[in-house]
This record gives structure tokens, sequence and C-alpha cells, in this order.
């Protein structure tokens, strides 16, 4: 079963309305799965972009209960696939400063730190992290490599180096169509049966 989330964007919505939104959609999906027919515990979350850093912290941060919604339904999963995520506002060269204005809905990010370091999944990686896999392209314009090289260290450092698996692609840029080629997803689909 295969189920598409959106999340509310901005500048209508702002952080952390769209990981408030995933750990209710998981949630849902636990909730609701013997009419969906799902294996709550066979969950599979797959994000690219400001997709991957939505999953990671929706999901990691379940061990920590920052942003834990009402109920006793949890949001986590058993696998998470990041591509091309970014995970941590001060690594690096940021994106341009409007992209996060936006999402955090302010025009001086300099008021929020304590909101800035929250908002990096790696602040959440405990013991009981799903197992992870990221995708990233070494000529990503956009999105620097590290990002991915950062988190997959947090990871390995706190939960263990198998729970984390880190893929780098030599010639690939930012949403690269060779991550979304027929080889790389069925490479993904063996990772999540534990083939790879």
């Amino acid at each position: 079963v295969l189920v598409s989330i959106e999340y509310p964007l901005a500048p209508e919505a702002h952080y952390p309305a769209p990981v408030i939104a995933l750990k209710k959609a998981i949630q849902y999906l636990k909730t609701h799965c013997e009419e969906l027919a799902l294996d709550p515990d066979e969950i599979t979350l797959w994000g690219g972009s400001a997709g991957a850093h939505l999953c990671a912290l929706s999901v990691f941060s379940e061990g920590t209960e920052y942003l834990k919604q009402p109920g006793n339904v949890d949001a986590t999963v058993k696998n998470l696939i990041l591509a091309y995520g970014c995970h941590n506002y001060y690594l690096g060269t940021p994106l341009d400063s409007w992209v996060y204005e936006n999402f955090f809905g302010t025009e001086d990010l300099s008021r929020i730190p304590e909101t800035l370091v929250l908002s990096n999944p790696g602040a959440h990686v405990t013991k009981q992290v799903p197992r992870v896999l990221l995708q990233h392209g070494k000529k990503d314009g956009l999105v620097s490599f590290s990002q991915s090289v950062y988190l997959a260290d947090v990871i390995r450092r706190i939960a263990g180096e198998d729970r984390v698996r880190l893929e780098l692609f030599d010639d690939c840029d930012h949403a690269d169509v060779k991550l979304f080629s027929k080889e790389n997803i069925e490479h993904i689909f063996s990772w999540i049966q534990g083939e790879v």
C-alpha cells in the first residue's frame, strides 16, 4: 500500500505545522491499519529535500517527546528513507535566508535560536531510531551532501552502524533524475526488505 502524505506549506503555514501534520498522518495510518490493510509495524516513511528533513524530524522526535501529539499512538516507523535533505541549519552554507524566514515565519532568525536547534533531526536521535537510508548527490548545488553525511554520523554514533546506510552519488545534483531510476528504486525496495 502506498500513501502520499501532503503537509501544509509556507507562507500559509509555518514550522512546526508540517512536522505535526506528518506525525498525525502516521498516527492516522496506525489507527486505521485494519481498514487500510496496513501492517502498523512495517511502515516506511520516504521523503526528499524538505520532505526528508520533515520525515526525519517527525520520526526522531518521538524519542525525545518534542512536538509529541496527543493520544497513545506513536509516530514511529520501521524504515526511514531520506533523500538530499537539509538537516542542520548551522551546517555549511545555508540556503537563502528567505527560505528559512518563510519556513519559520520570522524575518529575524536570530530571535529563534532554540527553535533552529530543535528543528535539527540530529538533535533528537536516540538508540531507538528506525533503520535509515540516506541518499545524496555529491554535485547537489542546492543542499550540500555534507548534510546527509552529518546526520548519518549522528545516527551511527548514537544508535549504531546497523541503523544507518549512507549512499552518495558522484554525478547527481539536487533531485536528480538518476535518483529516480528504475535501478535505484529497485535498490531502495531491496533495502526496505533487508536484502542489501
